[in-house]
């Protein structure tokens, strides 16, 4: 299963043939978790594959900050579910998880394809083909200052009606603090 978060938009292509040999490989080798963009909160050692010549780095899950994050990962669905605790809103789960991840000591992997917001490269890759990127547009879940060129973008150069429709209902939701559709932020209980 490939995961997005509702606040991250791709910025420039994505190649499907990077995608079928990672998804050959995760099957075959039962991957349970590969992460799919760089990150300062990671610390990696070189593996042994590599695909359009991104390595499949292995993650040093001691000195990692983050096991569990909600950004762009390929899951083993059942692991997955493992990793998610019922009454956890997405931060503690990413809190309590990784300390959950740190005692299970499990085999983590990451790839440097999605750049988020320009983050440089983690690994030591072999002239990469085309790497692939992502912007996140909100915090905490509420739509922030990295939405206004998308907004500007639908409502100036809208393909369709439905297009600059679109982002009048964003520019609403941006304006009163909502999330992307149109709800109050999300609350993180403490007593949960």
């Amino acid at each position: 299963m490939l995961y997005f978060q509702e606040d991250m938009w791709l910025s420039s292509p994505v190649s499907a043939l990077f995608f079928n040999q990672l998804f050959e490989l995760a099957e075959k080798n039962n991957w349970q978790q590969v992460k799919l963009h760089s990150s300062d909160a990671y610390s990696t050692r070189a593996g042994d594959l590599f695909i359009e010549g991104f390595n499949i780095a292995i993650l040093n899950n001691t000195e990692s900050r983050f096991l569990m994050s909600h950004q762009v990962t390929l899951w083993n669905r059942e692991f997955l579910l493992q990793q998610l605790y019922k009454n956890e809103h997405p931060w503690r789960n990413e809190r309590k998880g990784t300390k959950r991840l740190k005692k299970l000591d499990p085999l983590i992997l990451q790839v440097d394809y999605f750049a988020e917001n320009g983050q440089p490269e983690n690994n030591v890759n072999i002239h990469p083909l085309a790497r692939s990127g992502y912007h996140t547009v909100s915090v905490n879940g509420v739509l922030g200052n990295p939405v206004q060129p998308y907004i500007s973008e639908l409502l100036n150069h809208p393909a369709t009606e439905e297009q600059r429709q679109y982002g009048l209902q964003l520019r609403h939701n941006y304006q009163h603090q909502l999330t992307h559709d149109g709800l109050p932020q999300p609350r993180k209980n403490r007593h949960i």
